[in-house]
């Protein structure tokens, strides 16, 4: 089973909080269920429950490192399981395939 995480909160690293939007799933289809964050390289993908204020876009792969305003941050409610990721590709204007930093 891939890993789905249904909670959270995604946002640039470049914006405040004022900018984060629900996720409305985070799938990580090579991941088992349960298990530690995921590591870099693992493509997945981030549908939001509404569509950003500025819809992101896809961010060049390192190097040169992603900037900031292309980098997008999941958060939980407690802030403990934080990724950083880059969107490889747009599906969607509140869909993204994703790969982790």
């Amino acid at each position: 089973m891939p890993r789905v995480i249904t909670h959270g909160q995604v946002r640039r690293q470049s914006e405040s909080e004022l900018y984060a939007v629900a996720v409305d799933n985070l799938t990580f289809p090579t991941l088992p269920e349960v298990g530690p964050l995921p590591p870099t390289g693992t493509a997945g993908t981030l549908t939001t429950k509404t569509v950003p204020n500025t819809p992101y876009t896809v961010a060049p792969a390192p190097p040169p490192q992603v900037p900031p305003n292309q980098t997008i941050v999941y958060e939980d409610s407690n802030t403990q399981n934080t990724v950083y990721m880059r969107v490889a590709s747009v599906v969607g204007p509140a869909k993204y395939n994703i790969v982790v930093l």
